[in-house]
């Protein structure tokens, strides 16, 4: 979250990976907004930090809040094989 003035701006990050390489990971689908909204909701999540949780509901609630979505894409070795991790971000796409 970052917070400048009046304006706040929250990331909503969804990380993917494959085997294939970042180009054979999958983008996020969804809305960030929607995807933020659920993960409060969820008790178990919204617990394990509640100041943070309480603060993200706070921004949300106060109709000032920008959420804004990437994907982290990560290409992996695949299982028997090493290499190094690649990764890529990019923006969410639009719905």
């Amino acid at each position: 979250m970052d917070i400048k003035g009046d304006t706040i701006t929250v990331v909503v990050v969804d990380a993917k990976s494959s085997v294939n390489g970042v180009g054979g990971a999958k983008s996020a689908v969804g809305d960030p907004r929607t995807r933020l909204e659920g993960w409060l909701s969820n008790s178990s999540i919204a617990k394990s930090d509640p100041a943070l949780a309480d603060a993200l509901r706070e921004a949300l609630d106060s109709g000032n809040v920008k959420v804004q979505g990437v994907t982290v894409k990560v290409g992996v070795p695949a299982p028997g094989t090493t290499g190094e991790a690649t990764f890529k971000v990019e923006p969410w796409p639009n719905k």
